[in-house]
């Protein structure tokens, strides 16, 4: 009996504490534009539309949706050049975190600094990256730590020089009323 209600307490408990955080939303351009049926269209490279979750993602500079640069084999978005970027759209409410997986021709690009992650209310209005106590940077991905609110996001090569391929990204939001804490 003691077991039993052992065991209600802590399914209890979790079932609690679990709905505060949401499942991540991961978009592999790739995996997205090869499912049958295809869940992401793209129109003259330059917007990619995720079809059965709305995301919208607009190129700009020279950024472009094609093969990726170093294996040919794969779907990204190619941000070869300095100042190429790409934006995505609506807003995504209470995100936590955003991380962008990449390959690179470039060997000095084992851990990319020069992807720059920004937000913005309004979609239009970016201001300055967000500063480097919020992003972490490794061999192969870049996560942003996003503070509490609404946000649309833009990635953006600061160097051409370490030419990008973006394979993935992927979304966590938190579903809470709660703040981040994030250590200085």
């Amino acid at each position: 009996m003691k077991h039993t209600i052992f065991v209600i307490m802590v399914l209890v408990l979790s079932s609690a504490v679990l709905p505060a955080f949401s499942a991540d939303i991961t978009h592999n351009f790739h995996t997205k534009f090869t499912d049958r049926p295809q869940t992401l269209t793209i129109s003259d490279n330059k917007i990619g539309n995720s079809t059965n979750d709305g995301f919208t993602y607009t190129c700009g500079g020279k950024a472009e949706f094609g093969y990726d640069h170093v294996y040919g084999t794969k779907i990204c978005i190619k941000l070869l050049n300095s100042n190429d970027y790409f934006t995505v759209s609506p807003a995504i409410d209470d995100l936590a975190t955003v991380s962008v997986m990449y390959i690179s021709k470039t060997k000095d690009c084992t851990a990319c600094t020069n992807i720059k992650v920004y937000i913005s209310s309004d979609g239009s209005t970016w201001g300055s990256p967000l500063p480097a106590s919020r992003v972490s940077y490794h061999t192969g991905f870049v996560t942003a730590i996003i503070p509490k609110g609404k946000y649309f996001i833009k990635i953006l090569n600061s160097n051409g020089s370490n030419d990008l391929s973006i394979t993935t990204v992927v979304y966590t939001p938190v579903n809470c009323n709660c703040n981040t804490y994030i250590p200085e």
